[in-house]
């Protein structure tokens, strides 16, 4: 794990301590802030595992059959 994923699942976990506190308070400006912290934290450990996946393991193994009649308009009409 690297060291933007980690933070990424603090900042999802503050964001869910924040959402909580925010419902036993009845605060809702507390809640939206943490569903905000907890969003941001998910977006950030996203960008992680993409920024240092393995190509094959995002684009798959180079079998680009499902892109060969991209935006072919025949295809759309189930001609293809």
């Amino acid at each position: 794990m690297n060291r933007e994923l980690i933070e990424g699942k603090i900042r999802e976990l503050r964001g869910r301590a924040r959402i909580l506190w925010g419902r036993m308070t009845n605060d809702e400006i507390s809640v939206l802030k943490g569903k905000r912290d907890e969003l941001t934290g998910r977006r950030q450990q996203a960008a992680a595992r993409t920024r240092w996946a393995d190509p094959v393991e995002l684009y798959g193994d180079g079998d680009d059959r499902a892109f060969t009649n991209a935006g072919r308009s025949d295809d759309y009409l189930g001609l293809a």
